[in-house]
Protein backbone atom coordinates (compact mmCIF):
# COMPACT_ATOMS: atom_id res chain seq x y z
CA UNK A 1 0.00 0.00 0.00
CA UNK A 2 1.30 3.51 -0.78
CA UNK A 3 0.71 6.16 0.86
CA UNK A 4 1.67 10.04 0.14
CA UNK A 5 4.54 11.02 1.73
CA UNK A 6 3.18 14.21 2.92
CA UNK A 7 0.71 11.91 5.13
CA UNK A 8 3.70 9.81 6.17
CA UNK A 9 6.07 12.69 7.91
CA UNK A 10 9.85 12.33 7.52
CA UNK A 11 10.00 9.26 9.49
CA UNK A 12 7.67 7.11 7.99
CA UNK A 13 8.81 8.11 4.92
CA UNK A 14 12.60 6.20 5.05
CA UNK A 15 10.34 3.24 6.41
CA UNK A 16 9.90 2.03 2.94
CA UNK A 17 13.39 3.57 1.20
CA UNK A 18 14.77 1.16 4.21
CA UNK A 19 12.19 -2.29 2.77
CA UNK A 20 12.71 -1.00 -0.42
CA UNK A 21 16.86 -1.46 0.00
CA UNK A 22 16.43 -4.56 2.29
CA UNK A 23 17.59 -2.81 4.94
CA UNK A 24 14.95 -3.66 6.94
CA UNK A 25 14.42 -6.90 9.40
CA UNK A 26 11.91 -8.89 8.65
CA UNK A 27 9.04 -9.91 12.31
CA UNK A 28 9.46 -13.54 12.72
CA UNK A 29 7.89 -13.61 16.05
CA UNK A 30 5.06 -15.87 14.57
CA UNK A 31 8.07 -18.43 13.73
CA UNK A 32 9.18 -19.04 17.45
CA UNK A 33 8.19 -22.05 19.68
CA UNK A 34 4.76 -21.21 21.74
CA UNK A 35 5.24 -18.45 24.61
CA UNK A 36 9.06 -17.63 23.57
CA UNK A 37 8.14 -13.89 22.15
CA UNK A 38 6.69 -13.45 25.82
CA UNK A 39 9.56 -14.81 27.58
CA UNK A 40 12.07 -12.86 24.85
CA UNK A 41 10.34 -9.44 25.52
CA UNK A 42 10.42 -10.34 29.64
CA UNK A 43 14.17 -10.37 29.29
CA UNK A 44 14.30 -7.37 26.75
CA UNK A 45 12.04 -5.72 29.52
CA UNK A 46 14.29 -6.35 32.12
CA UNK A 47 17.71 -4.93 29.73
CA UNK A 48 15.62 -1.60 29.05
CA UNK A 49 14.41 -0.96 32.47
CA UNK A 50 18.02 -1.70 33.91
CA UNK A 51 17.37 -4.95 35.80
CA UNK A 52 19.12 -6.73 33.68
CA UNK A 53 23.06 -6.84 31.92
CA UNK A 54 23.31 -7.03 28.32
CA UNK A 55 24.89 -10.44 28.91
CA UNK A 56 22.29 -11.39 31.27
CA UNK A 57 19.46 -10.40 28.88
CA UNK A 58 21.30 -13.17 26.20
CA UNK A 59 21.58 -15.73 28.81
CA UNK A 60 18.05 -15.51 29.45
CA UNK A 61 17.58 -15.67 26.12
CA UNK A 62 19.21 -18.99 26.01
CA UNK A 63 18.14 -20.56 29.27
CA UNK A 64 14.38 -19.75 27.86
CA UNK A 65 15.42 -20.97 24.55
CA UNK A 66 16.55 -24.51 26.05
CA UNK A 67 13.41 -25.09 28.07
CA UNK A 68 11.11 -24.23 25.43
CA UNK A 69 12.79 -26.52 22.81
CA UNK A 70 12.31 -29.27 25.06
CA UNK A 71 8.48 -28.54 25.66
Amino acid sequence: MRVPQEELGALGAEVPAYTDKDQALTWNWSRLPNRMPQELSSSIQGYLGGKLTKEGMLKEFQVNWDNLSVQ
